[in-house]
């Protein structure tokens, strides 16, 4: 094992427990909230701008009727709503973590090296692992600002380019696309991110390493 994977893989596999873990949450309670969202299709319309892609209401209900029936179900459609929404949000999250850690020990073990000098790793669509970690990163950490980077922007429009709707940087321009990228790279699995890992480290992380375990 690699020194400088070595020092974060039990942080590593936490975070992926805990994306899946999430990830089957979500899953799980969408399962659950559906048959009420197609009911209430159609009645309040805010709801489509917090979760989209989902059948709401049905459109045939009167004012009356909504009225009446928000009474005894409207907290349960807003417990649903934002259960999803903070589901997603704590995913968001954690996967950005994971890309971040994932940058940062890069940077720890390249030092000051350039970039084209440091090792490519495999191709993600029409880029290198490397590039997608960098720029992934910088996205992360920067997707609220009103002016991202040239190179982030084009890196995005490339993965898009690249997975279609697996990526939809087009219809989301100002929201963080950590889950997507997290899929793309299928860092769901621990054994996937570590071996991309360890492919982007400097061969002096292996020497290092080598002389620690020979001393334990």
């Amino acid at each position: 094992m690699q020194l400088f994977y070595h020092f974060t893989k039990d942080i590593a596999q936490k975070l992926i427990l805990l994306i899946n873990e999430q990830a089957n949450s979500y899953d799980n309670l969408l399962k659950k909230a559906n048959p009420f969202f197609r009911k209430w299709k159609g009645k309040i319309s805010e709801a489509s701008s917090i979760v989209e892609n989902i059948e709401l209401f049905p459109k045939d209900s009167s004012p009356q009727d909504v009225a009446l029936e928000m009474e005894t179900a409207g907290a349960q459609y807003f417990d649903y709503i934002y259960g999803l929404e903070a589901i997603k949000v704590s995913r968001v999250v954690l996967c950005g973590s994971l890309i971040q850690m994932a940058r940062q020990t890069l940077s720890i073990a390249h030092r000051q090296s350039s970039p084209k000098d440091q090792p490519p790793g495999r191709s993600i669509g029409r880029q290198h692992l490397r590039d997608v970690v960098r720029h992934g990163r910088n996205h992360c950490m920067h997707f609220e600002e009103d002016q991202p980077h040239k190179h982030t922007i084009d890196f995005l429009k490339q993965l898009e380019q690249d997975f279609g709707n697996s990526f939809p940087y087009s219809k989301k321009p100002k929201e963080s696309l950590a889950i997507e990228l997290i899929a793309i790279l299928g860092w769901t699995s621990h054994e996937t991110y570590a071996k991309d890992i360890k492919s982007l480290l400097p061969a002096r992380a292996a020497g290092l390493t080598g002389k620690r375990t020979s001393r334990a």
